[in-house]
């Protein structure tokens, strides 16, 4: 019997991995949401439309723990996995002049090393079809923002090794990019002030560099739609390349 092509994506509960899982769910695939708060997967899955031909897990996993990726794997081993894509992430604001060396080892864990891992796990699963891997890294790899040290320090290496995952895969017929979100309209963004949000569309020096030229935030739909493409096989000539997704943002 043909196992269901599965679409595994971290950070799964909300935001842009969830705007992702929707949208390749619409696509025909199967999705595992894989995230760390269970009440919010759990919310999640009700966005979902049950369909016979697709199937909607949650998955409950730490991804700085192979051990529990190992067990995912095993917990998917009735389907085929198809695309994973590398949402999971967490920011918070590490200048030098009051470096946490803490914080700073738990960004990576996450942003880095959980991406690589989960790739790493994942191999012999994508052998049989090959398939695609999209990690989302962050338009702060191009352009630099004060106080993202550990950020932009996960995001670069992640960037890095797409490409050298992408070279290594080829011959397996598993492709790998990655894209760029420059600022999205989530939650956080939302209770910024009329200042602050005018400030994202004209440049902050100190902060956001050159503004925003197409005048508007993104929304986790555009992000979702690029990861669609990235996975389809519109783009099966398409590999270690990072499209950037921020309405010029980082233009200069």
């Amino acid at each position: 019997m043909k196992k269901k092509e599965i679409a595994i994506v971290t950070g799964g509960a909300n935001g842009i991995g969830l705007a992702c899982a929707l949208r390749l769910f619409a696509d025909h695939l199967s999705v595992c949401l894989v995230d760390k708060d269970q009440e919010a997967l759990d919310e999640s899955q009700k966005l979902f439309k049950q369909s016979p031909d697709q199937d909607v897990l949650v998955k409950k996993v730490d991804i700085t723990n192979v051990v529990e990726i190992r067990q995912l794997l095993i917990a998917l081993d009735e389907y085929q996995v198809k695309v994973i894509v590398n949402c999971a992430g967490i920011l918070s604001m590490t200048p030098l002049e009051s470096f946490d060396y803490v914080q700073y080892e738990k960004i990576l864990s996450v942003n880095l090393t959980g991406a690589l891992a989960l790739t790493v796990e994942s191999i012999p699963c994508m052998k049989p079809l090959g398939g695609a891997i999209i990690n989302v890294v962050s338009n702060v790899v191009i352009s630099a923002r004060v106080g993202n040290t550990a950020y932009s320090a996960s995001k670069s290496a992640l960037l890095g090794i797409t490409k050298v995952m992408a070279l290594e895969l080829a011959h397996l017929n598993i492709r790998v990019n990655a894209i760029s979100p420059g600022t999205t309209d989530t939650k956080l963004l939302q209770t910024y002030d009329q200042h602050e949000r005018r400030q994202l569309f004209e440049g902050d020096l100190k902060k956001f560099r050159i503004g925003i030229p197409l005048n508007k935030l993104a929304e986790v739909s555009d992000h979702a739609n690029a990861v669609a493409f990235l996975a389809s096989d519109q783009a099966r000539h398409i590999t270690g390349q990072n499209l950037v997704i921020d309405g010029g943002q980082t233009l200069a």
